[in-house]
């Protein structure tokens, strides 16, 4: 039983020093007071950090390229980002929108081709010109390519 508190603490040991693990940053406020937080702001200047690069002291001992921080963005950037993802959803949203007007368009078009006996174009005197057998299946495979293309993946289940 002697040996119980030595092998609580070197079981806890481990898993206390994983919660200390922190990137922790200085900086002095408008009145000169200096504030630690684990946030880096404008002006914060990185004192400890818990990457491979060394546990502790100033950004002289992390490389270049391992000190980049990446600042949190001002409210007018904050503002741009918000509104460029609500845009691309939008944008997103009217194409898909267009896309599904497209295909139902086209597979109505290829269904009327298919369940027609006969097709025609106005010629240019105004008046109807049915197609031959090899015009109205040239029409159909057309309408069919058109389907197809306009719908992808859904023209091939119907």
């Amino acid at each position: 039983m002697r040996h119980c508190p030595a092998f609580l603490i070197g079981l806890l040991l481990p898993l206390v020093s994983g919660v200390a693990m922190a990137d922790v940053y200085k900086w002095k406020d408008a009145n000169g007071s200096v504030h630690y937080s684990d946030v880096p702001i404008d002006g914060a200047v990185l004192v400890k950090t818990s990457s491979r690069y060394g546990a502790v002291g100033g950004q002289a001992s992390i490389p270049a390229y391992a000190r980049t921080q990446t600042p949190p963005p001002s409210p007018e950037r904050a503002n741009e980002a918000i509104a460029t993802a609500n845009a691309t959803k939008e944008v997103r949203e009217e194409v898909a929108k267009t896309r599904t007007d497209q295909c139902k368009k086209a597979m109505e078009s290829y269904e009327k081709s298919i369940s027609a006996r006969r097709l025609y174009r106005i010629g240019k005197s105004g008046e109807r010109e049915y197609f031959s057998e090899a015009e109205l299946e040239q029409a159909r495979v057309a309408g069919k390519l058109e389907r197809d293309a306009a719908c992808g993946a859904l023209a091939k289940k119907n």
